[in-house]
């Protein structure tokens, strides 16, 4: 629900999916192993409505609803997997699954002249995956995988319109196809309860005919009139191939066994081919290095928690060129050019349980930094105290 300033149109775009599911699943021993299989059965039946109210009259009309009214998503699949533990220091499991999909929308041109009446896809893919687990002490524990992913454009991906910025306008793509995914997965777990715990994972993932918002034409034309404003015009689009890879480190330490300090960090990074140049650039939904780290103490049902959380900078050069597109919703650097800075937030909670009641109380952004989480052009809130009860029977 939504209304432009001085503008007496109160605009309201309603969504609803009715969701159906049907599945199975089944275990089998076999000495030292064992074999999971099943099958599932999904449908989604979309409803989709906009109304516009003048709220001196109360008079309304239909206008353009966000997706395609009356459009179905169904998915069906078969699956079967393996688990082996053929040493007491080693896991070995693989798995594969079919699933086919298929995806049927019609579009009203009464409030847009879309060039297609309808979009409808029918695709099915195969995906597996092949994982081991080496333990060489109780305390230590390694593993690698290796894992294919397979997508279907769904309602949102092939049929929404929608202003995902104030003069960007999405619009609908019946021509996607689906994408495909390789990830490589390595990792290791040291674990001494109450003295060290410490993580670390890497992967790397190739995606073929990745889906990402570009620059669009929507009949011949870069540019349209929406809601009273002339927007560009974007929508979702396989590029040629994407590849994202990072890491993931958590530490934490045992000072006594009720006191622990923390920290968690997260590094992504990726490229994307961009289809104007043919080349390839940074990716969108990469985010800047970010993390958390903090200090815990529980004893007695009593607890408290000091963490403070960060972003790192993305300068003007190394962000995506549809988010160098976007200067409403980021900083400007020296040079005028739209970055995303960098921001920390402080928080603090206390909690007691009290038999089957908690109480906690928690301060949060106690600085008050003005930040904005990244590509997200929503400013975080200041300053709050947040107070909660639970209870459990």
């Amino acid at each position: 629900i939504d209304r432009q300033r001085n503008n007496l149109n109160r605009r309201n775009l309603e969504d609803q999916v009715k969701m159906f599911t049907a599945n199975i699943d089944a275990v089998k021993e076999l000495g030292k192993g064992a074999i999971f299989y099943g099958a599932e059965l999904v449908t989604n039946l979309v409803k989709s409505t906009g109304l516009s109210t003048n709220i001196q009259t109360n008079a309304s009309t239909t206008i353009a609803s966000r997706y395609p009214n009356g459009s179905t998503w169904r998915s069906a699949g078969l699956y079967g997997s393996y688990r082996l533990n053929f040493h007491p220091q080693f896991t070995f499991s693989t798995g594969l699954r079919y699933n086919h999909a298929s995806v049927q929308a019609a579009f009203n041109n009464q409030f847009f002249s879309f060039p297609y009446q309808k979009a409808s896809i029918r695709d099915g893919g195969v995906t597996g995956n092949m994982g081991l687990v080496y333990r060489p002490a109780i305390s230590w524990q390694l593993n690698a995988n290796i894992a294919t992913g397979f997508r279907v454009p769904n309602i949102d991906d092939i049929g929404k319109l929608f202003e995902s910025t104030p003069g960007n306008l999405t619009v609908p793509n019946p021509n996607l196809r689906s994408e495909y995914a390789w990830n490589f997965e390595l990792g290791a777990v040291k674990h001494v309860q109450h003295v060290v715990k410490l993580e670390l994972n890497l992967f790397h993932t190739r995606l073929q005919n990745a889906i990402v918002r570009r620059p669009f034409t929507f009949n011949g034309q870069d540019s349209v009139l929406y809601d009273g404003s002339l927007s560009r015009v974007e929508a979702l689009q396989n590029v040629g191939k994407a590849t994202v890879w990072g890491a993931q480190a958590l530490a934490e330490v045992w000072l006594s066994r009720w006191l622990s300090i923390y920290s968690i960090a997260n590094w992504v990074n990726g490229k994307e081919t961009d289809d104007s140049k043919n080349e390839q650039v940074p990716l969108r939904h990469a985010p800047p290095f970010y993390g958390s780290s903090g200090i815990r103490y529980s004893k007695r049902g009593f607890s408290a928690d000091v963490t403070v959380q960060y972003n790192s900078t993305i300068r003007f050069e190394d962000l995506a060129p549809s988010e160098q597109a976007k200067p409403t919703i980021y900083a400007k650097d020296a040079q005028g050019r739209p970055y995303s800075p960098g921001w920390y937030a402080l928080h603090a909670k206390v909690g007691y349980q009290w038999k089957r009641m908690l109480l906690s109380v928690g301060w949060e952004n106690i600085t008050n930094q003005r930040y904005r989480t990244y590509s997200s052009g929503i400013v975080a809130p200041g300053a709050n105290l947040v107070c909660s009860i639970r209870y459990h029977w």
